[in-house]
C-alpha cells in the first residue's frame, strides 16, 4: 500500500463518491489479496458483490498520523476474463459535513472522500487505483456519523462517470487492521408502534440499541421516508431527543432520510454510512409513500464471545444484561461514551469498563487498535488527552488521571487476558513520558488533576481528587513496575517502586471523608482493615446506596470485597433506592445511564464494572499469570444469592467455576480447569491447594461473610 495512489472525485459532489475499474483476469490465483483504505469510510464491491460484513471501515483514527487498512483474500469474488471493482465512498469521520462542540470539523485531516486499493497475487499487481478509474457522485447526498444519512435512489439511475482525480493522501502511516470490523447483529423486530397517522408513526424496539435500520418502502418518485433516532418516548409528549440533541445541529441531529425511486415492486434501504443510539425510530413521510416494514439492526465491533455469566438472582442478571449491552453498543470502532448525543473515545470511559468486556469477550486486539490511537495524539511533553479521536479538544480541559491512564491500563490488560506485550513494547517510552508529565503536575507531593471523580450522585460532596488522582497514578506505576520486569528493565523497576513508595507516603496524611476516596485508597495499595471497616459501616448506614460516581461506581464494590465485606458490595448492585443500579432499572434502563439520575444519556458503559467483578469475587477467580496460566479459586458466598457461574474459553480449553448452595448450610463448589493451567484454592489457614487441570468439586461449609 506503500506506493498506492489515492483517488477521488474532482470537483467533489454535494455528497459521497462512487469509483470503479473494469480489469481482466487472464489467469486466476487460487489466493487474490486486496488492501484497501476508503476515507472516511468505504464499501467495495467485485462483479457486483460485496467484499466482507464489516460496516464503517476502516476505524475513525487521528488520519494525518495513522490510517488504518484492511485485507481481504477475494479470489472468491472474481472470475476469469473481465471484472468490475466498484469503491463506495461515505465521508463519515474524515470529510463529513456537520459542526459540533468538538471541532470535529475542524480538524486538520479533514479533506474529501478518497481511496487507496492494491489487489495482487504471487505474480504481482492486478489491480490498483489510479488516475484510470471513473468517479462519480453517488446517491448518498450527505452523510456523517454526527447527523445521519440522506440517500436519493433516483440519482442510481443517473450515475455521471467522469475519470477519477489524483489526490493527495491523508499522511498517516498506513497501518493494517487486526482486528474484527463492524457488523450487524440479529435484526429486532418493533414491539409496538405509536402515534399512528398518514403521514408520522414512531416504533418502539424494547431496549436501548446502536445500529441502524432495514426501511421496506413504497411509493412514487421523490416522495421521502424521514427517520429520527432518540431514547425517549412519553405518552403525554411523545418520542424525543432533548437527552442527546446538546452537542450538534438539533436540526440535523440522528436524522436520516431516504428519497424513493418509486420502484413499484418496493424499496429496501439499509443506510451504509451512518449509525445511531436508540430505543425509538420515529418516522415522516413527504409525498406518496407508504412503510411496508421497519427493522432495527444492532451493530457492534464483531469480537468473539468468551465468557458467559449467569446466578439466581434476577435483579443482578438484570443488572449484568444492561452492563452487557452498555459495552457492546458502545463499541463501535473504538470505544466510545455513547452512541448518539458524542460518540467520542473518552479514556474514562474505556478503562473503567474494559475488564467487563473482557470477561465477556475477545476484544484486546481491538483495545490494542485503541491504544495505538491514544499515543497518535502524544504532545511532545508527554500530556495524553481525554478523548481520542478528534480535532484534538481532548488536550484543552484537566481531564486528569481517571481519564489519561488508560492506555497502561489497556495495555495491562492485553497482556493478562492474551498474554500481548505488543502495545507494551511499542509504547512504553511514550507511558514513562506519560507518567513523567503528571509527576511535573505534582502540588504538596500528590497529582491532582481535573474533578477526580465524575457524576457524582450528590454534587455538594466533591470527591477529593488527590486522593483519586495519585491513586490512579499509583495503579498505572504498578503496571509499569510490571512492565519494567517484562522488559528486563530493572532500573526503571526501582524508580518505579520508589514513586509508588513516596506517593503512597504522602497518601498517609490525607483525611478520606467520602466512600470513593476510602476505595481508592484500598484499591492503590494504601488499605488497612481499619479504612475497610470505615468503608463498610458508611455504605452499610447509607443502605448500600452508590453514592458516587463513576470511580467509586468501579472501585468501592472492590474495595469492599477485597476485605470479605461481599455481603455489603453485593447489596449496593441489588438494592432498590436512588441512587443505584436497580434504581435506574426499576425506572427503565435497559442500558447503563450516564448519571444516576437518567436525565442526560441513557446509554453510557462508564458505570458497567459489574461482570468483572462478579468474576473476581463471586467466581472467586483471581488471575496471577497472563492468560489464565495460574489462577486463584477463591469465590465469596453473599447471604442473598443461591448461585453463580462462569465459563471462558481459552486456549487449552474452558475455564468454568461455580457455586450453588445447598441445605444444611452447605455449599458446592466447581472449578474445571484447562489444559496448560492450574488453579490455586486457599484453605482457612491461608495454604494454597494446587488444583491441576480437570474437574474438580468440594462440599464445605459456607463461610461467614465479613460483617
Amino acid at each position: 500500500m506503500k506506493n498506492v495512489l489515492w483517488i477521488g472525485l474532482m470537483p467533489p459532489g454535494k455528497g459521497a463518491s462512487c469509483l470503479r475499474k473494469s480489469f481482466t483476469i487472464e489467469r486466476l490465483s487460487s489466493q487474490v489479496k486486496c488492501r484497501i483504505s476508503g476515507l472516511g469510510f468505504y464499501e467495495l464491491y467485485l462483479n457486483g458483490k460485496r467484499v466482507g460484513d464489516g460496516r464503517l471501515d476502516p476505524v475513525c483514527s487521528r488520519y494525518d498520523v495513522r490510517t488504518f487498512f484492511r485485507e481481504f483474500d477475494v479470489a472468491g469474488y472474481l472470475v476469469p476474463g473481465e471484472n468490475l471493482c466498484e469503491i463506495r465512498l461515505g465521508k463519515g469521520w474524515y470529510a463529513g459535513e456537520y459542526s459540533d462542540a468538538y471541532a470535529s470539523n475542524h480538524a486538520s485531516y479533514r479533506h474529501i472522500c478518497k481511496a487507496a486499493m492494491r489487489m495482487f497475487d504471487r505474480h504481482g499487481t492486478i489491480l490498483e487505483t489510479s488516475e484510470e478509474w471513473q468517479a462519480a457522485a453517488g446517491p448518498v447526498i450527505s452523510d456523517s456519523p454526527r447527523t445521519g444519512e440522506t440517500f436519493d435512489a433516483r440519482i442510481l439511475d443517473s450515475l455521471q462517470w467522469v475519470p477519477a482525480s489524483r489526490l493527495m493522501p491523508p499522511g498517516g502511516k498506513l497501518t493494517r487492521l487486526i482486528s474484527q470490523p463492524v457488523t450487524l447483529q440479529t435484526p429486532l423486530q418493533p414491539v409496538a408502534v405509536m402515534d399512528k397517522t398518514d403521514r408520522k408513526c414512531c416504533y418502539d424496539f424494547a431496549c436501548n440499541l446502536t445500529g441502524t435500520i432495514r426501511l421496506e418502502v413504497r411509493g412514487s418518485s421523490g416522495s421521502q421516508v424521514i427517520l429520527r433516532y432518540g431514547e425517549l418516548y412519553d405518552n403525554e409528549k411523545g418520542f424525543s431527543q432533548d437527552n442527546i440533541n446538546w452537542y450538534v445541529d438539533k436540526e440535523l441531529f440522528q436524522t436520516d432520510c431516504y428519497i424513493l425511486r418509486g420502484d413499484e415492486n418496493g424499496e429496501c434501504w439499509i443506510p451504509s454510512f451512518s449509525y445511531h443510539g436508540f430505543r425509538y425510530v420515529q418516522t415522516e413521510i413527504i409525498g406518496d409513500a407508504e412503510i411496508i416494514a421497519l427493522q432495527a439492526l444492532p451493530m457492534r465491533s464483531n469480537f468473539a464471545p468468551a465468557g458467559q455469566l449467569k446466578c439466581s438472582s434476577r435483579e443482578f442478571s438484570g443488572l449484568l444484561e444492561i452492563a452487557e449491552r452498555s459495552l457492546t453498543s458502545n463499541f463501535i470502532g473504538f470505544p466510545s461514551d455513547c452512541p448518539h448525543r458524542e460518540k467520542n473515545g473518552w479514556l474514562a470511559d474505556a478503562h473503567l469498563a474494559a475488564d467487563s468486556m473482557l470477561v465477556w469477550y475477545d476484544a484486546s486486539e481491538h483495545y490494542n487498535d485503541f491504544i495505538d490511537i491514544i499515543f497518535d495524539y502524544q504532545r511532545p511533553n508527554g500530556q495524553l488527552p481525554g478523548m481520542v479521536p478528534g480535532s484534538g479538544f481532548g488536550w484543552h480541559w484537566d481531564f486528569g488521571p481517571v481519564w489519561t491512564v488508560a492506555p497502561i491500563m489497556l495495555a495491562y490488560n492485553s497482556y493478562m487476558y492474551k498474554n500481548d506485550l505488543t502495545p507494551i513494547r511499542r509504547h512504553y517510552r511514550n507511558m514513562v513520558k506519560y507518567l513523567d508529565f503528571c509527576w511535573n503536575l505534582r502540588r504538596n507531593g500528590l497529582v491532582s488533576v481535573g474533578p477526580g471523580e465524575w457524576k457524582e450522585a450528590d454534587a455538594s460532596q466533591k470527591t477529593n481528587a488527590k486522593i483519586v488522582d495519585s491513586a490512579m497514578i499509583i495503579n498505572a506505576l504498578s503496571c509499569m513496575k510490571l512492565f519494567a520486569s517484562l522488559l528486563n528493565k530493572s532500573r526503571d523497576q526501582k524508580f518505579f517502586e520508589a514513586r509508588i513508595a513516596e506517593l503512597r507516603n504522602n497518601l498517609q496524611h490525607e483525611k478520606p471523608q467520602y466512600i470513593t476516596e476510602l476505595a481508592m485508597l484500598i484499591c492503590c495499595g494504601c488499605g488497612t482493615p481499619e479504612l475497610a471497616k470505615q468503608l463498610d459501616k458508611m455504605v452499610r448506614e447509607d443502605e448500600y446506596r452508590a453514592n458516587c460516581g463513576i470511580v467509586g461506581a468501579k472501585y468501592i464494590p472492590r474495595a469492599l470485597a477485597e476485605y470479605g465485606y461481599i455481603n455489603t458490595a453485593y447489596n449496593m448492585f441489588t438494592q432498590h433506592q436512588y441512587p443505584g443500579w436497580q434504581w435506574m432499572i426499576d425506572h427503565g434502563a435497559t442500558t447503563l445511564w450516564e448519571n444516576w439520575r437518567g436525565d442526560e444519556s441513557q446509554n453510557h458503559p462508564m458505570m458497567g464494572d459489574v461482570a468483572a467483578w462478579a468474576v473476581r469475587y463471586l467466581g472467586g477467580i483471581k488471575m496471577l499469570e497472563p492468560q489464565f496460566k495460574r489462577f486463584e479459586f477463591a469465590p465469596q458466598i453473599p447471604d442473598d444469592l443461591d448461585d453463580f457461574s462462569w465459563e471462558y474459553q481459552l486456549p487449552g480449553g474452558v475455564l468454568a467455576c461455580s457455586w450453588q448452595k445447598l441445605s444444611g448450610n452447605k455449599v458446592e463448589l466447581n472449578l474445571s480447569v484447562p489444559a496448560n493451567s492450574y488453579a490455586e484454592m486457599p484453605d482457612r489457614s491461608g495454604t494454597r491447594c494446587p488444583l491441576p487441570p480437570g474437574k474438580h468439586t468440594f462440599i464445605r461449609d459456607l463461610p461467614r461473610a465479613n460483617q
